[in-house]
């Protein structure tokens, strides 16, 4: 499972973004009051052919760039091996759940950033050995223990760009679909120019059969935009409804 860490690697190039702008960009005023987004209902999709690989179908249900709004591209993953298994140890253990690596069989990634550099949009695909990993891991995801290991993960692992301060980081449990669980969180940051800034990630999952897939929404503009959210996370769990076994 993933806390998410995207969001770390992400800052850092919003930040870069934000100060090449001919202003700083200035996100909307707080979180609360929000649209909250949930995905769309997933549509019908096909999946692949019976037997096809595990990794092959985890391929399939990733985020696509068509799932994307013009004007968005690749993003290479700057999430180092040794990196990926300290942070899901810390938050495998925080929730009581086996470590990730140590119970998939695949794990597939895909990120993407929008051309401005100041939006991201992710996926992660865990494919676990038994329906029964995937269903503990489910009540754990589930559970109110989920947001407060979140926000331990990004006190440990997140750091202010140099010269800078962290001045809070908050997370809620998203209002999402039955079966579904979602969060926000929003860290509040103080730029070594004297800069107020502020990062917003909306992470929503769903876990059917042995597949966990979560996607993930960074932005430093605004607080996510609930219909870009809605659309690409209905495009990837009609994926994972069509390709789960």
């Amino acid at each position: 499972m993933r806390y998410p860490r995207v969001a770390i690697a992400s800052l850092g190039l919003a930040i870069v973004a934000a100060g090449c702008a001919s202003s700083p960009a200035r996100p909307a005023v707080g979180s609360s009051g929000q649209p909250t987004p949930s995905p769309d209902t997933p549509a019908a999709t096909p999946g692949l052919a019976q037997g096809a690989s595990d990794e092959a179908r985890a391929t399939a249900i990733l985020i696509h760039l068509g799932d994307l709004p013009i004007g968005w591209k690749t993003e290479a993953n700057s999430t180092t091996p040794t990196q990926q298994l300290q942070q899901d140890t810390y938050f495998d253990r925080c929730l009581g759940v086996p470590i990730t690596e140590s119970e998939t069989t695949v794990m597939k990634h895909a990120y993407f950033q929008r051309n401005d550099g100041l939006a991201f949009a992710s996926t992660s695909v865990d494919v676990t050995k038994t329906v029964g990993e995937a269903a503990q891991d489910n009540q754990a995801l589930m559970s109110a223990k989920a947001v407060s290991c979140d926000l331990a993960s990004f006190h440990k692992f997140f750091a202010a760009p140099k010269g800078g301060r962290i001045n809070s980081i908050t997370g809620n449990a998203l209002t999402v679909q039955a079966g579904y669980f979602g969060e926000r969180f929003v860290i509040n940051l103080t730029l070594a120019s004297g800069t107020a800034f502020s990062f917003y990630v909306d992470n929503f999952g769903f876990i059917t059969k042995r597949f966990e897939v979560q996607v993930e929404f960074d932005s430093a503009v605004q607080p996510p935009q609930s219909s870009l959210e809605r659309a690409a996370s209905a495009a990837v769990f009609a994926r994972e409804n069509a390709n789960a076994d």
